[in-house]
């Protein structure tokens, strides 16, 4: 299980540790503002973080082939924490979906860990078959394999994880060495089924949805249908962006976010709690290491050694582009409100240990050995 003879010590991403580190440096430090006028401090976050840097030491020495191995025990782990959420998940009167699980004292997520787990399986599974990756069987059972976690995700119904994995597929599919024809085809067949959907199933699919799902459409169309009510929460968060100007209103000295005045600031909403107190210098520092953090996984997922690192390492670069752009997105009224939060950010022990152990994931792909050819 554990290889190092197969990592090479030189070729570990000492630049996205950086990077990373420096995220979760400021990202704790505006939390720590965002989070204290409710009188909770961030110690939890503290030891998640301190946790998943340790995972950059643990995955580190793991022999990457042991995934590949286990790629199917992965999967049934995957399912069986679904199912399990499915029947014993809590949150849906606090949060809006039942996606979360208590264990003794501890309450996580397992849709978050689903997230990783799942693109080390698929990653897996397309390195399997990359000498049939463009026949029918092949992509039957890809889709197949892929979309039932997504199922029970939006049984939950959590939308918002559910299109972070979409999304996360979609760009292992396209990198997995698909022909550009077949690409083609398997698009143009998505497009025409999702215009027939909106023509003739849209009536009944809005009349699924919950009543606080349809208000955050109505409200993304028109934001100021009710600001005091359903759309409170982005025009409260729109305001204290706007508020900061270009530097800020000082640490801790945003009027908004000091007086709790925007809903969830300590977790989806985040950024506007930044963005006040550091203007708009301080979302755009953030911003350029989010973008240099994304270029250099896309770096080193150019560098792979096969088809499992290189699938991995875009699988992790679209989780954690699609978790920015559209967190960044709903605060700032270019994307619906979806409940997803903002990468090494956002308070939740969760998401930040599993940020930090897909970030682990990519370094050691980074530094995984190529095989010699003979």
């Amino acid at each position: 299980m554990f290889n190092i003879n197969k990592k090479d010590f030189k070729k570990v991403d000492f630049t996205l540790i950086l990077i990373v580190a420096a995220l979760c440096i400021i990202g704790m430090v505006v939390l720590n503002s965002a989070i204290s006028p409710t009188g909770d401090n961030i110690k939890s976050q503290i030891v998640s973080t301190a946790i998943g840097f340790f995972s950059f030491i643990v995955i580190y020495f793991i022999d990457f082939d042991i995934f590949k191995k286990l790629k199917w025990l992965i999967y049934a782990i995957i399912i069986a924490m679904l199912v399990y959420t499915m029947f014993f998940g809590i949150g849906g009167a606090q949060w809006g979906a039942d996606s979360w699980v208590r264990i003794g004292p501890v309450t996580v997520q397992p849709s978050e860990f689903v997230k990783v787990l799942l693109v080390i399986f698929l990653a897996a599974f397309i390195d399997d078959h990359k000498k049939d990756i463009n026949s029918i069987g092949f992509l039957i059972k890809f889709f197949i394999l892929a979309f039932i976690p997504v199922a029970f995700i939006l049984r939950q119904p959590d939308l918002g994880t559910a299109m972070v994995i979409v999304f996360m597929i979609a760009a292992m599919f396209f990198m997995s060495g698909i022909k550009l024809r077949t690409i083609i085809i398997i698009v143009s067949i998505i497009l025409i089924v999702a215009i027939l959907l909106v023509l003739v199933a849209l009536p009944l699919v809005w009349d699924k949805l919950k009543p606080y799902q349809q208000n955050r459409i109505l409200d993304f169309i028109n934001p100021e249908r009710d600001v005091l009510g359903s759309g409170l929460q982005m025009d409260r968060g729109y305001t204290a962006i706007g508020s900061g100007q270009l530097n800020g209103r000082g640490y801790q000295q945003g009027p908004m976010s000091q007086n709790n005045y925007i809903p969830e600031q300590h977790t989806d909403y985040i950024f506007p709690v930044l963005v006040e107190e550091f203007g708009f210098i301080g979302g755009i520092v953030v911003l350029a290491l989010y973008f240099l953090m994304i270029i250099r996984m896309l770096f080193i997922s150019n560098k792979g050694a096969d088809a499992f690192q290189t699938t991995l390492t875009v699988g992790i670069a679209a989780m954690f582009f699609i978790h920015i752009f559209e967190n960044i997105g709903m605060t700032m009224r270019l994307m619906p409100v979806t409940g997803i939060p903002l990468p090494f950010f956002s308070n939740g022990g969760t998401f930040q240990i599993v940020n930090l152990v897909s970030i682990g994931l990519v370094l050691t792909a980074g530094a995984h050995r190529k095989p010699l050819d003979f």
